[in-house]
């Protein structure tokens, strides 16, 4: 059996596409994706994610390319998913038709295989995804507990006995009395940030 670190890593359990919210322009003739200046990255925060121009058009990748973040990519189409309905969903997306969209990016068998950005969207400008996090985790746990990775009763454990590689001493006082089912809850003799 692997471990659930291994599990985490990977993108093997299912195709994963994540949707960044925020708003949609019309699709582009850009060559690169949609970068942020180095002024824009120095006050990045929330508040300021508001203030980011929007793009002048939408950007679509059907074969990113590599970036040194560690990323494997690969082509729409050959290593997965079909061209057309994911053209004509980021179209729409870009038109404005599934609200207020930052990013769309798609990756399957541990590739991305499509990235496209929208308004705010930029490659290297953190989205802040704030409790939605909350649904991607329940969501890998879920899956974990399907592929066997997990057991019910695996959620009654702390978070920590399944990072190998967390060191207790860097992590707030009572981080290591987190259970993977009190994740959205911080134990009350747990002070200091959770998210």
């Amino acid at each position: 059996m692997h471990s659930f670190t291994t599990f985490l890593r990977s993108t093997i359990f299912f195709p994963v596409i994540f949707l960044c919210l925020t708003s949609a322009p019309v699709n582009g003739v850009e060559l690169n994706p949609p970068q942020a200046t180095q002024a824009e990255l120095a006050k990045a925060s929330y508040s300021e994610e508001k203030n980011l121009a929007d793009l002048a058009a939408a950007f679509f990748d059907t074969s990113p390319e590599p970036t040194g973040d560690g990323l494997a990519t690969g082509t729409l189409g050959k290593d997965g998913g079909a061209v057309e309905p994911v053209l004509a969903f980021a179209d729409e997306i870009a038109a404005g038709t599934h609200g207020e969209v930052d990013s769309l990016l798609i990756s399957y068998h541990g590739k991305l295989i499509f990235e496209s950005y929208y308004r705010r969207g930029r490659i290297n400008y953190p989205h802040y995804q704030m409790s939605i996090t909350k649904s991607y985790t329940a969501l890998a746990i879920g899956r974990a507990i399907q592929c066997g990775f997990l057991t019910m009763d695996d959620l009654e454990r702390p978070v920590c006995d399944f990072l190998e590689e967390l060191d207790l001493s860097q992590c707030d006082q009572g981080a290591a009395a987190i259970r993977i089912d009190r994740r959205r809850t911080p134990p009350r003799s747990a002070p200091g940030k959770f998210s």
